[in-house]
């Protein structure tokens, strides 16, 4: 089932937007499926004991790979394996972990997961600051079911195209 494959969620600091924090969340994924979908090239992660994952959420890289020993995130660029400075608050879980991810889009705010600000520091608090209710609602489980379907497709799109591919490759065999 899709809600049982691993999931991950990290903040980092763009680059391409400086100054503004990103939350992305990903679902596992094989390196063959993530070059065939993302037209890469190149060997996996070459640091020992990583997942791959896709990115599921609006923001964030297409891919990254996460080192379960440390939790050292990982992008890809110039068929080259790059480490995050600015990844923090790694989480590993299953997509229902993550459901606090499709309540509110945490790209347009200052809230970030991290309880650091850029310079290090925890940050306090602010005074009558509420908790947010992380139970599940209609629309909450209506985006999950949502995410997952999406998920589905592409994963029958995927297999389809490896497919294709396979028959183009024995037909110029024989």
């Amino acid at each position: 089932m899709v809600s049982e494959l691993p999931c991950c969620a990290f903040t980092y600091d763009s680059d391409r937007d400086w100054g503004v924090t990103r939350t992305a969340l990903g679902i596992a994924c094989s390196w063959v499926d993530l070059c065939i979908e993302f037209y890469r090239q190149g060997p996996p992660c070459p640091v020992k004991n990583v997942i791959h994952f896709k990115t599921i959420s609006k923001v964030g890289p297409k891919l990254f790979a996460v080192k379960l020993d440390n939790l050292k995130v990982f992008y890809h660029d110039g068929f080259q394996w790059h480490q995050y400075q600015s990844a923090r608050n790694v989480r590993l879980g299953k997509l229902e972990d993550f459901t606090e991810f499709f309540y509110d889009d945490h790209d347009n705010n200052n809230d970030d997961w991290s309880q650091q600000d850029h310079d290090g520091k925890d940050r306090d608090d602010e005074p009558g600051r509420q908790v947010k209710d992380l139970s599940l609602t209609d629309n909450s489980t209506h985006r999950i079911n949502q995410a997952i379907l999406h998920y589905c497709l592409l994963q029958m799109l995927l297999f389809i195209q490896i497919q294709i591919y396979i028959i183009q490759c024995q037909s110029f065999i024989h």
